[in-house]
């Protein structure tokens, strides 16, 4: 009785291991936890010819629907994917006017501004026609500005309503943490409506180099700030102070 069950574990053993070498065909892990409840592996009963062949054929049934419902999903992005490109072409041209300078000091603030509008005549009012780009434009569009060496301050909402004839503003206190060529990033994103539904875009990211020089002004700044206590203590300890109110006839010479 126990040879018995001892060779119908070791069958039911290679069932487990063929099983677990046609798994690998399969997408994931989850996907053969569930198919794994599907199949009833009998333990300590041996399998005939009949029933391997009627595993495989379910397996091979499940792998086949499972790239059915891969290709599906894929078809639904590619097909979001075309409704938000075509989305982006029906929207009206427009401009960007990305104001930066191009060199900071370290540890001041400087002031960084985008503006974004529709009507063409409104170009006449940007004086540094450099910095204009141009890109399609939406009822409603956000913009952040992002830089890790550099400390920003929003001075707006991030999403804000573009109107036909005027300037839709953004302003942020941008002061520079380390000297050296550094990167600011301007992401813009406009709101889509497809389907009743509200889809973002991302246009590509502006890039501004900058140099950050540093200042004698702000060196001695922050050792002062540093070392205050160490100076005070020095000059006092020095006799210095001494010197100098004897010689303004407050301390008697």
């Amino acid at each position: 009785m126990i040879i018995l069950y001892i060779i119908g574990s070791l069958i039911a053993l290679l069932v487990i291991l063929f099983l677990i070498f046609r798994f690998k065909y399969l997408d994931n892990y989850s996907t053969s936890i569930e198919f794994d409840q599907k199949i009833k592996i009998p333990h300590g009963k041996s399998l005939s010819k009949e029933d391997l062949e009627k595993i495989v054929r379910e397996l091979n049934t499940h792998r086949r629907g499972m790239r059915a419902v891969r290709t599906s999903r894929e078809d639904e992005i590619e097909q979001v994917e075309d409704e938000i490109e075509q989305a982006v072409k029906k929207l009206k041209e427009g401009h960007l006017n990305f104001k930066c300078p191009d060199e900071m000091k370290l540890g001041k603030k400087e002031n960084v501004m985008v503006e974004i509008f529709k009507d063409k005549k409104l170009l006449e009012s940007v004086v540094d026609k450099t910095s204009l780009s141009d890109l399609k434009v939406g009822n409603t569009m956000a913009v952040k500005l992002l830089g890790d060496d550099f400390e920003i301050t929003s001075k707006n909402s991030e999403s804000q309503v573009i109107l036909n004839d005027m300037k839709t503003t953004w302003i942020w206190d941008v002061k520079p943490l380390r000297h050296g060529l550094k990167n600011l990033e301007l992401v813009v994103t406009v709101k889509l409506k497809i389907e009743n539904k509200d889809e973002l875009y991302d246009y590509s990211i502006l890039t501004k180099n900058i140099t950050v020089k540093v200042s004698r002004a702000y060196i001695a700044g922050q050792f002062w700030k540093k070392n205050w206590q160490w100076v005070i203590s020095t000059i006092v300890g020095s006799g210095v102070v001494i010197v100098i109110l004897k010689a303004l006839g407050v301390l008697p010479k």
